[in-house]
């Protein structure tokens, strides 16, 4: 009987510090093993062309990585309902493949254009996704282009 009530008791208690082991662990974004496998977007602008949105940018790094880029824009009206200071929620998103971004293999320089729905203005923001799945993406800040 004493040894039937010590091992329910131990039970018990293994069951109760069970949640308790499944918390462990790492949390955070997922890094690359070699740091040299990753890639950042830096010098990104964009202007508007015959109603359509010019991006160019620079990548740096191994940016042979890179599957595609996701691109997120919200328009802008000029009027009361732009919350500039909102958090970002694009209306459309798209993606372009490595192959289609003009880029230059010896500079990293890259370009195309868009032409999202009509407005007098864009938030956007740009994401190179890098084509190994646990590498974290090269995310831009949110940009702003006015007409």
């Amino acid at each position: 009987m004493k040894n039937r009530l010590l091992n329910s008791f131990v039970f018990a208690l293994c069951l109760l510090a069970l949640p308790l082991a499944a918390g462990c662990g790492k949390t955070g974004e997922p890094r690359p093993l070699d740091p040299n496998q990753s890639f950042t977007i830096t010098n990104l602008n964009g202007k508007i062309v015959n109603n359509c949105l010019a991006i160019r940018g620079t990548l740096e790094g191994a940016y042979n990585n890179m599957d595609r880029m996701r691109l997120e824009v919200g328009p802008l009206t000029g009027g009361p309902d732009d919350c500039i200071g909102c958090p970002f929620v694009p209306q459309e998103v798209v993606f372009v493949n490595a192959a289609d971004i003009g880029l230059t293999a010896e500079t990293g320089e890259f370009g195309f254009s868009y032409c999202p729905q009509l407005a007098q203005g864009y938030r956007w923001r740009l994401a190179g996704i890098n084509k190994h799945t646990t590498f974290p993406h090269s995310v831009s800040r949110e940009k702003i282009t006015m007409k």
